[in-house]
């Protein structure tokens, strides 16, 4: 991902997070037309946050890692 695809990722994340809270505002002011809105905006955030697979750095278990921890359950 270069670095304008990442702002602009970055805008609509914004843009949608800010529609959804203003949109759950107005239909908690009864105008329902608004919760459409924030249906859409919370898909967006769905599929964006779906797109970003963060997992943890994992190190490598040597054999002698796991005989030594298989002794010591022992």
């Amino acid at each position: 991902m270069n670095r304008r695809q990442g702002l602009w990722e970055m805008a609509l994340f914004f843009a949608a997070a800010v529609a959804g809270i203003y949109g759950f505002g107005r239909t908690f002011q009864g105008d329902t037309v608004w919760l459409g809105v924030s249906a859409v905006s919370l898909m967006v955030l769905a599929k964006q946050m779906a797109r970003i697979q963060d997992h943890l750095p994992s190190r490598p278990v040597s054999h002698t890692q796991t005989a030594t921890r298989m002794r010591e359950r022992e």
